[in-house]
């Protein structure tokens, strides 16, 4: 890949991969596994009340958080893997040639991983947590499916995370 090919396909805050690279792993995962039956995870990860914590602390803080959350992914995932930040504060990880249980506790255990990252700003420590779902590459894949799925399952997981903390606020 060229100079000009890789600075088309990173994000410039946090050095992962952005959108339009990420589908391009996406897309060359679902080639591999049509032709020989290697089945991928893709993560969905959302931020939680990240505009929060943009308007109560400013931007500057929310670039530490993410620049700090892209750092944390890329060194968790293995050298064929891929983490991109695909929009302002929602992440993707591409997990390849995996057994596809194994790949989701990893992604589960990313998620929970992500709760203990921490950046001081001002002197004061901030926090986030995150919210995920996944989809399963395979041979009938097609990348409009696999973002639309793993988008439900995050939102999915969201509201049921919502749910059990106010559940725990209120008794």
């Amino acid at each position: 890949m060229s100079n000009l090919e890789s600075l088309a396909s990173t994000d410039i805050l946090t050095g992962l991969l952005n959108k339009q690279g990420f589908e391009h792993e996406l897309t060359h995962a679902i080639e591999r596994a049509k032709r020989y039956g290697e089945d991928s995870l893709f993560a969905y990860i959302d931020l939680d009340d990240f505009k929060v914590l943009n308007d109560t602390y400013g931007h500057h803080a929310g670039d530490l958080m993410l620049l700090e959350i892209g750092t944390v992914l890329h060194k968790s995932i293995r050298k064929t893997d891929a983490a991109a930040r695909l929009h302002g504060d929602e992440f993707g990880l591409l997990l390849t040639k995996c057994d596809i249980e194994k790949a989701k506790e990893r992604a589960g255990y990313l998620r929970h991983l992500l709760r203990s990252v921490s950046v001081k700003n001002e002197g004061k420590d901030l926090y986030t947590s995150a919210s995920m779902g996944s989809a399963v590459i395979d041979e009938n894949s097609k990348i409009e499916n696999i973002l639309k799925i793993a988008d439900q399952a995050m939102y999915k997981n969201k509201r049921e995370r919502k749910k059990t903390l106010n559940k725990y606020h209120m008794s």
